[in-house]
C-alpha cells in the first residue's frame, strides 16, 4: 500500500469538563493548528493536586480532542484505505464523519483503522479523534498524552501489499554470500483473479542494485496469499554496533505494465546466536551488551516523538559508550527503531510494565488480559525488519513471578512471540522483591542472620518487617562500623591506602542506605502503589546483604519455573545470582536487565568474567521526566520517594535532560575500556559536609567544574577518574600527590584539597610515565553568552528541530557552571518553540515560558520547523550581556 504522513493540518482542543458531545460540537472553532506527532501533557501546566504526582512530575492528564478535514479524492473509491496511529496515549476512540471507526487502550502500540466504510469520496472528511487520559494514575512514569507519535495514511488498490505485509530476514550469511528471505504478504479484493509478478530489487547503502528476483503469483478472487523470495546477495555488508550497514528492499506488484502498488523496507545482514559458553554473538562475534535503560520523554518538549529527538537521544548515548537501549517499559515507536539501525544501537523491546496485577489503579493491567495477544502483534510486526532489535523483553518486575500462574503465562507469551518470529530472543526483567511476594520477609530474615545482622519480627505486614529490618541494621553498624576503622587501619599501616578507601566508600554507602531506609518506613507502611512503594523498597538491594537475597534458596526456588520461559534470564537489581547461576543452572544465560547505576564497577567486572552474563542495563541512560526524585540531592531535609512537588525529574541519568553529560557518564566509559584520557570530578563546594538523603540510584552530586566564587580555601573533594594504575593531581602547575587508580581501585582515585582558582589537572601515570592529561579551568567573572547550534537550516516540514545550547563562557570561552542567569529567547519567523528550559529537577515554570534560569551553567532551545519556507530568527539575550541572534533557514 503507497504511504504518506498524515501530521498536517490538526486542530487540537481541551475541554475539561464538557461531554464528548458537547466538546465535538465545538472542538472544531476552539482548536488550534497543530503538526503532529503533538504530546499534549507537556502543555499541561504542573500541579499539586494531580493523581499522579511525581510518578508524571506532577503533570496532569486530560480529555483531547484532535481533529482533521480532508479531501478523499474520487479515485478511492475502489481503495483500501486505511489510517496507522503508530501511539496515542489514553484510551482512544475514532470517528470519522461522526461514524465510529476504531479504538485503541494502550498507549504504546500502533493500531491501524479502515476508512473506507465511512469516507466521502470527492467531498470534505472529517476526522475526530478523542483520547482520554483523565484516568489518572496509569503510569509509572511521564507518559504523554494523546497523538504524541505519528499518524500515516495507507491507500492500497484492489492488488497490494498490505501495510505490513513485508518480512525480511538474513538466515544464511558468510564472508561470500548471504540469503535474504523476503515474505510478501499478498491481498486482492477485486473479483476476478489477477497473475501478478512480485519484482523485488535489493539496493545497498550506496543506491546501487545488488540482487533481485521476479515470481509469478496468481492471486484469486477476494483472495490472500503470500510470495516467498530466497535472494543471494553477494559479498554483502554485515550490520553490527560499529558498521550499521542498511539494505533498501523494493517491491512492484506487476500485472503486465500495469503496476499494483508498491512497498519499499529498509532491513539489515545480520546473524545472532546466544550460549552461555560464548554469551551473545552478533555475526560470530561475542557482544557485551553496555545497555541504558530508557523511558521514551525527550525531556523539555515532552513525549513528541520527532526524528530528530530520536537521533539526538541515540547519537548521545552511542557517544557515551553505550550498545544497547532497553526501551522500559513499553514497545518502541518506529521513528526510534529507525533511527537505531542508522546509528548501530542495539534494542531490548519491551511488552509492559504489568501483566494481571496492576502497580497502579488504572494502568494498563486492567486490559493486558483481554489484548496481550494482539499487543505482541502488533509490536513483533513492528519490529520484524529492524537489525537493531535483538531482544523481545516480556514484562518488567512483573508479580506474577514467583507463582505458576506466572509460568504459565510466560511460556504463553514466549511461544506467542516465537510463533510469529523465531530470529530474536525472549528475555523477562525480574525483581526479587515483586517475585517473593508475601515470602520476602523470611528470605531476608535468612539473608540478615547469615551475615550475623539481628533479625526483625516477621510476623507482621511486609512493609513494616522491612521497617524494622533497617532499625535493626542501623543499630548493627555500630558493631561493623568498629571492624571497618580496624580494618581500614591495619591496611593503611600496611600502605594499602586504595583498598582503605574501597572499605570506607562500601561502608559509607550502606550505612547511606540503611538510614534512609530509616526514615521512609512510616512512609512505606501508608504508600498504596506506584513508583514510590517499590522503589523504597529497593533501598535494601544493595551490598552483601543484596547479595545475599539475591542467592536465596527460596527466591531460587518460587522463580526458577518462570526463568525457564524465556531464552535470556533477566535479572533487575540481583546481581548476586549471576555468576552462581552458571553452576545450578548451566545451560542459563544472563542478563542485567536493571542495576544501580553507581554500581557499574562491579557490575561491570561480573560481565567480563562471565561468559553466560551477556550484559548490564544502568537505569538509567538518560534523565527523564516522572519518577521524579529518585536521583535528586537533599540538603534541605526533603526526601526522596515522598512525592515532593514541584520536582518533574527522576536525575539519574548519565545524561542529563538536556542531553549533557555527567560525570557518571565519562567513569563509564573508563570502565567499558572506552576512554583513556582521565576526566575530573568535583563534589559541589556549596554543599560539602551537609547531610543529604540518598537512593541507591544515586552516585555522587559533582560536576566538571573549577569554579567556584567564594569558597576560596575551602575542602574541595575531586574524583579523578581513571584506567592508568596510577594519578597524579595538580593545581597551578604544583602537584598535590599521586594516588593509585585503575581497576584494582574501581577506576577512581579521591583527593581532598583547598580549592584556589587556577588549573587542576589530572596526569594518568601508566608503569610511571606520564601519559594522558584532563584539565579544568577556573572561569573569570567577565561572562558572555554562549550559544551552539546543532544546524544552520531544517527542511519546512514541521517537523525538523534545531537544539540551541546556551550557556555563558569568560573572555577565554571557558564555561561558567557557577554563574546562575536569567536567559530569554524570542523566536520570529516560521520555525516555533518546541522546548525551553534547563537540567533544573525542580520547577514550576512551563517549558513553553520564553525565560529560564540557567542550571549548572546550561538551558537549551529548541526549535521545530514551521510548514513555509522562511528564515526562523532566535534572539537569546540576558540582562547585562550582548544579545545572540541564531538564524536557521527553511527550505
Amino acid at each position: 500500500m503507497k504511504k504518506q504522513l498524515f501530521c498536517t493540518q490538526w486542530k487540537i482542543s481541551n475541554q475539561p469538563g464538557k461531554s464528548m458531545v458537547e466538546a465535538m460540537m465545538t472542538t472544531k472553532e476552539t482548536g488550534r493548528q497543530i503538526t503532529l506527532p503533538y504530546d499534549a501533557m507537556i502543555h499541561e501546566a504542573v500541579t499539586p493536586d494531580t493523581k499522579n504526582a511525581g510518578q508524571t512530575g506532577y503533570y496532569p492528564g486530560g480529555m483531547y480532542y484532535y481533529t482533521k478535514d480532508f479531501t478523499a479524492p474520487e479515485e478511492w473509491r475502489n481503495c483500501l484505505v486505511q489510517l496507522e496511529f503508530e501511539g496515542s496515549y489514553g484510551r482512544t476512540l475514532v470517528y470519522l464523519n461522526g461514524d465510529f471507526i476504531g479504538e485503541q487502550v494502550y498507549g504504546y502500540t500502533n493500531f491501524f483503522v479502515d476508512l473506507n466504510d465511512s469516507l466521502k469520496y470527492g467531498e470534505e472528511n472529517h476526522l475526530e479523534v478523542a483520547v482520554n487520559n483523565e484516568t489518572e494514575k496509569n503510569s509509572r512514569w511521564y507518559s504523554g498524552s494523546g497523538l504524541y507519535r505519528d499518524v500515516r495514511l495507507y491507500v492500497g488498490e484492489a492488488i497490494h501489499i498490505p501495510a505490513t505485509g513485508v518480512r525480511i530476514s538474513t538466515p544464511e550469511v558468510t564472508e561470500n554470500e548471504a540469503v535474504a528471505d523476503v515474505r510478501i504478504s499478498l491481498g486482492n479484493r477485486g473479483f476476478r483473479k489477477a497473475k501478478v509478478h512480485v519484482e523485488t530489487v535489493i539496493l545497498d547503502d550506496q543506491g546501487r542494485a545488488v540482487a533481485s528476483r521476479v515470481t509469478p503469483v496468481t492471486l484469486f478472487a477476494l483472495g490472500q496469499d503470500e510470495a516467498e523470495q530466497r535472494i543471494i546477495i553477494h559479498k554483502p555488508k554485515l550490520w553490527d554496533v560499529d558498521n550499521p550497514h542498511c539494505y533498501r528492499c523494493q517491491i512492484r506488484l506487476l500485472e503486465g505494465e500495469r503496476v499494483w502498488d508498491e512497498a519499499e523496507e529498509t532491513f539489515g545482514i545480520r546473524t545472532l546466536s546466544l550460549n552461555p559458553s560464548t554469551g551473545l554473538s552478533i555475526n560470530g562475534k561475542t557482544v557485551k551488551l553496555r545497555g541504558a535503560c530508557i523511558h521514551h520523554d525527550h525531556g523539555i518538549m515532552g513525549a513528541a516523538a520527532l526524528p530528530d529527538a530520536e537521533a539526538r537521544k541515540i547519537g548521545k548515548l552511542k557517544e557515551a559508550g553505550f550498545n544497547c537501549i532497553r526501551m522500559a517499559h513499553h514497545p518502541a515507536g518506529r521513528t526510534l527503531l529507525e533511527v537505531c539501525d542508522r546509528f548501530g544501537m542495539l534494542v531490548m523491546d519491551e511488552l509492559s510494565d504489568a501483566w494481571t496485577h496492576t502497580k497502579n489503579s488504572n494502568d494498563f493491567a486492567n486490559d493486558f488480559n483481554t489484548c496481550w495477544e494482539e499487543t505482541v502483534e502488533a509490536m513483533v510486526a513492528k519490529d520484524y525488519n529492524h537489525p537493531s532489535v535483538i531482544l523481545y523483553g516480556m514484562g518488567n518486575e512483573i508479580q506474577e513471578a514467583g507463582t505458576a500462574k506466572g509460568a504459565r503465562m510466560g511460556r504463553r507469551i514466549h511461544r506467542k512471540i516465537k510463533s510469529l518470529d523465531d530470529t530474536r530472543y525472549t528475555t523477562n526483567a525480574v525483581n526479587g522483591i515483586l517475585a517473593a511476594g508475601d515470602r520476602f520477609p523470611e528470605i531476608i530474615g535468612a539473608a540478615m542472620a547469615q551475615l550475623g545482622m539481628p533479625v526483625p519480627d516477621m510476623t507482621g505486614p511486609a512493609q513494616e518487617v522491612q521497617g524494622q529490618e533497617a532499625q535493626q541494621e542501623v543499630q548493627h553498624q555500630e558493631a561493623q562500623r568498629q571492624e571497618v576503622q580496624q580494618e581500614a587501619q591495619r591496611q593503611e599501616v600496611q600502605g594499602q591506602e586504595a583498598q582503605r578507601q574501597k572499605v570506607q566508600r562500601q561502608e559509607a554507602q550502606r550505612q547511606e542506605v540503611q538510614r534512609q531506609e530509616v526514615q521512609h518506613q512510616e512512609k512505606q507502611r501508608q504508600e498504596t502503589g506506584g513508583s514510590d512503594a517499590l522503589n523504597s523498597m529497593m533501598g535494601v538491594m544493595v551490598g552483601p546483604l543484596a547479595d545475599a537475597i539475591a542467592v536465596s534458596p527460596i527466591l531460587t526456588e518460587l522463580t526458577e519455573e518462570f526463568m525457564e520461559t524465556m531464552d535470556v534470564a533477566g535479572y533487575n537489581y540481583l546481581t548476586g545470582r549471576h555468576a552462581m547461576e552458571h553452576e545450578r543452572y548451566p545451560n542459563r544465560v544472563i542478563l542485567g536487565t536493571e542495576t544501580f547505576p553507581g554500581d557499574i564497577a562491579n557490575l561491570w567486572r561480573t560481565v567480563e568474567e562471565n561468559a553466560h552474563v551477556i550484559g548490564d542495563m544502568t537505569w538509567t541512560g538518560y534523565d527523564y521526566l516522572g519518577e521524579a526524585g529518585i536521583g535528586i540531592f537533599h540538603y534541605d531535609g526533603g526526601m526522596n520517594f515522598q512525592s515532593m512537588f514541584p520536582e518533574r525529574a527522576a536525575y539519574i541519568g548519565d545524561l542529563d535532560l538536556l542531553g549533557n553529560r555527567r560525570p557518571i557518564s565519562y567513569y563509564r566509559q573508563i570502565i567499558y575500556g572506552l576512554r583513556k584520557e582521565p576526566y575530573i570530578a568535583v563534589e559541589r563546594l556549596n554543599r560539602h559536609g551537609m547531610n543529604v538523603g540518598r537512593t541507591p540510584w544515586m552516585w555522587k552530586d559533582n560536576m566538571a567544574s573549577w569554579t567556584w566564587p567564594g569558597y576560596e580555601g575551602k575542602p574541595a573533594v575531586i574524583q579523578v577518574l581513571s584506567d592508568a594504575e596510577e594519578v597524579e593531581l595538580f593545581l597551578n602547575g604544583i602537584s598535590k600527590g599521586r594516588k593509585p587508580a585503575g581497576r584494582a581501585n574501581d577506576w577512581m582515585a579521591q583527593f581532598e584539597i583547598a580549592y584556589e582558582p587556577g588549573t587542576l589537572e589530572a596526569v594518568a601515570v601508566r608503569n610511571g610515565i606520564e601519559c594522558e592529561r584532563y584539565r579544568l579551568c577556573s572561569a573569570d567573572s567577565g561572562v558572555r553568552l554562549s550559544v551552539e547550534a546543532d544546524r544552520t537550516s531544517m527542511s519546512a516540514n514541521g517537523r525538523d528541530l534545531c537544539y540551541l545550547m546556551i550557556g555563558t563562557v569568560d573572555q577565554n570561552g571557558t564555561p561558567n557552571l557557577w554563574e546562575e542567569r536569567e536567559i530569554s529567547v524570542r523566536v520570529e519567523g516560521p520555525g516555533s518553540l518546541a522546548g525551553f528550559g534547563s537540567a533544573q529537577p525542580s520547577c514550576e515554570r512551563s517549558y513553553f515560558d520564553t525565560s529560564c534560569k540557567t542550571y549548572d551553567g546550561y538551558v537549551m532551545a529548541v526549535i521545530r520547523a514551521g510548514l513555509t519556507e522562511g528564515t526562523t530568527r532566535v534572539t537569546i539575550s540576558s540582562g547585562g550581556m550582548e544579545p545572540v541572534v541564531a538564524e536557521i533557514e527553511e527550505r
